[in-house]
């Protein structure tokens, strides 16, 4: 009686949970909405963010009316792909205000690129909620794309608050479309390929060769997705344009980083255990290694040894929080609801 009304209880917590994602999606594309009216931008730029907008606010909908009356709230994976879409075609079209290319104040830049953190974070939170009883091909592929989109973002907003924690001066993110398309999607692609990996590959007798498989696919994404996310939000150039500038600390630190997590899953044997303690440790420990390796790349890439502002502390806090709450927060619990394990309260 007492673990029935325990269950009751959790899976209540988690149905206000999935109604606050709902309210903050519906809230992030109307506000959305309302900047993109008031803005004095032209047309096409108006129609993407009002587009972007309303994908999002369509992703609110589609959460709450697929996560309602039932005793545990189950979504499908379209509203949380919704929301991420609607986040990125959002940071795309507002890029250009974010610089004075329009007629628009900081301040409405500051407020859209909010936005664009808050879409990202609640959509990650609406991925958690996708769960399917079936194990055919399809659900395990849909699977491997939320457990890939889910790593790919929380290590790009990551990415972004070590950009903003690396400048002298703070800058609301550039956008170019060739960065963006020929590198991090690309990196992106890759994440959700080694999940897939993951779930199918169990070579007989050999298992460390499995691991080093899945974590080179790992280091593999996640060093397109810093190149294409350093050159697309920082630079606002073709990556393969400029190239890699070279920078001997930064190498340093991008080679030792990357070791660890090739070698993470020796080093940190709890990665395989099943309690949701052990998956913490592990996500906290891979986020260290993250920030390590993406002040190595991005030095590597701009030519700059890594340097950290403690000027820009709060908008990097700020980001960075963002960025635990999916790969420390989200993300294991994820696991724990796949295995039918509820969380603690």
């Amino acid at each position: 009686m007492a673990m029935a009304r325990a269950d009751s209880s959790r899976a209540a917590s988690l149905a206000w949970v999935a109604r606050g994602l709902c309210g903050l999606l519906g809230l992030a594309g109307l506000a959305g909405l309302v900047l993109s009216a008031s803005a004095r931008v032209s047309t096409p730029f108006v129609a993407g963010e009002a587009a972007a907008s309303l994908i999002v606010v369509a992703s609110a909908v589609l959460l709450f009316r697929s996560s309602r009356g039932r005793d545990r709230p189950v979504a499908g994976l379209l509203p949380g792909e919704l929301a991420l879409d609607g986040a990125f075609l959002y940071l795309a079209t507002t890029a250009e205000t974010f610089h004075g290319q329009h007629a628009v104040s900081r301040e409405v830049g500051v407020a859209q690129f909010a936005i664009v953190i808050l879409a990202l974070v609640a959509g990650c939170g609406a991925l958690v909620f996708f769960r399917t009883e079936r194990r055919d091909a399809r659900s395990v592929f849909a699977m491997a794309v939320r457990g890939g989109v889910m790593l790919a973002v929380g290590s790009l907003l990551l990415a972004m608050a070590v950009g903003a924690a690396s400048g002298s001066t703070f800058h609301l993110p550039d956008w170019n479309w060739p960065s963006f398309l020929e590198l991090t999607v690309p990196g992106i692609l890759v994440l959700i390929a080694r999940e897939e990996v993951k779930r199918r590959w169990r070579p007989g007798g050999h298992p460390a060769l499995a691991s080093l498989g899945n974590e080179g696919l790992l280091v593999i994404g996640l060093s397109l997705m810093v190149w294409g996310s350093t050159a697309n939000l920082t630079l606002g150039v073709d990556a393969f344009h400029i190239g890699l500038r070279g920078d001997v600390i930064g190498a340093g630190l991008w080679m030792l980083a990357a070791v660890a997590l090739l070698a993470r899953r020796e080093l940190w044997p709890g990665a395989s255990a099943t309690s949701r303690r052990s998956e913490i440790a592990v996500a906290v420990a891979y986020t260290l290694a993250l920030t390590v390796f993406v002040l190595g790349e991005r030095a590597v890439e701009l030519g700059k040894s890594p340097t950290i502002s403690i000027g820009h502390g709060g908008i990097a806090g700020g980001l960075a929080a963002a960025a635990v709450g999916v790969l420390v927060v989200m993300r294991p619990l994820t696991l724990a609801l796949d295995r039918g394990v509820a969380p603690a309260p």
